[in-house]
């Protein structure tokens, strides 16, 4: 039994070793998964970014569209307000020529209010249009960032692993003196 003990002293500490060198790699394994997929998730936001962005840029061009054909319709039914205006003066004899009457500054003031309602809602929707780009930029700049910051783990994660790699080979190597005095008591060499 005696003579048992060096042998089975030295098959230990050859697995310590081991051990040390093949846990600090699977370590290192490990956080490298890690980092990949913390890469992969920066890259994702990167294109999120990106297209939020695009998006944003063609939501803004669709409000641009959609405004300019609202002010065309309101700038076709104020025309067709104003020359219902005039045919039922004409119609009811008033003359259209003086500028000074009532009908012709009612005319004059019914073209000023509709312009002006006109101009507001073509400026309310270039408004909306620059939010919306203003929308997109902020969540471009966003996403970057988040890339930015998960990127930076990814980093930690890699140095994490380099760090229990050389940990295990650090541990191993402390562990090689002993294990030679047990394989030189065991009779090995």
């Amino acid at each position: 039994m005696a003579a048992a003990l060096p042998f089975v002293t030295a098959i230990a500490t050859v697995a310590s070793v081991g051990s040390s060198l093949f846990g600090g790699a699977s370590q290192q394994s490990s956080y490298e998964d890690t980092a990949r997929a913390q890469e992969q998730a920066a890259q994702d936001q990167e294109q999120a970014a990106y297209e939020a962005e695009l998006m944003a840029d063609q939501n803004a061009r669709n409000q641009e569209a959609e405004t300019l054909e609202s002010v065309r319709r309101e700038d076709l039914a104020l025309e067709q307000e104003l020359g219902s205006q005039r045919a039922r003066a004409a119609a009811s004899g008033l003359s259209l020529e003086d500028e000074e009457d009532s009908l012709g500054l009612g005319l004059t003031a019914s073209r000023v209010e509709g312009q002006n309602q006109i101009d507001w809602l073509k400026s309310a929707g270039m408004n909306k249009a620059d939010i919306l780009r203003w929308e997109g930029d902020m969540a471009k700049r966003s996403s970057l960032s988040d890339a930015k910051y998960t990127r930076s783990l990814a980093d930690i994660s890699r140095d994490k692993g380099t760090d229990a790699l050389l940990g295990g080979i650090f541990s191993a190597a402390g562990q090689v003196p002993s294990a030679i005095s047990a394989g030189s008591a065991a009779k090995w060499w």
